[in-house]
C-alpha cells in the first residue's frame, strides 16, 4: 500500500518533487473497500492478472482530524 500512498502523496505535490519514504512515514490511513476488475479474460479477477485495474477506498486519518473531506479513492492500473 505504500506505493499508492506514493502516487497518492506525488499527486499532492504541486512541483512534483522528489520524496522519500520517510515523508510517508506519518501517512495515516484505513482501508475499507478495495475491487479488482480484471482486463484479461481471467475469471475470477485476480491480482496475478496482467492487465487489471485496482480500486482503493480509504480514509485518511489525518484529514480526519483537520476536518478537512477524509474519504479518498485510488485507482492504479
Amino acid at each position: 500500500m505504500i506505493s499508492y500512498c506514493g502516487i497518492s502523496y506525488c499527486g499532492r505535490l504541486s512541483n512534483r518533487k522528489a520524496f522519500l519514504h520517510k515523508d510517508l512515514s506519518n501517512f495515516e490511513f484505513e482501508i475499507f473497500q478495495v475491487a479488482i476488475e480484471s482486463l484479461d479474460d481471467n475469471e475470477p479477477p485476480s491480482l496475478k492478472s496482467k492487465d487489471a485495474v485496482i480500486y482503493i477506498a480509504y480514509k485518511d486519518l489525518a484529514k480526519v482530524r483537520t476536518g478537512e473531506p477524509y474519504h479518498c479513492q485510488a485507482v492504479v492500473r
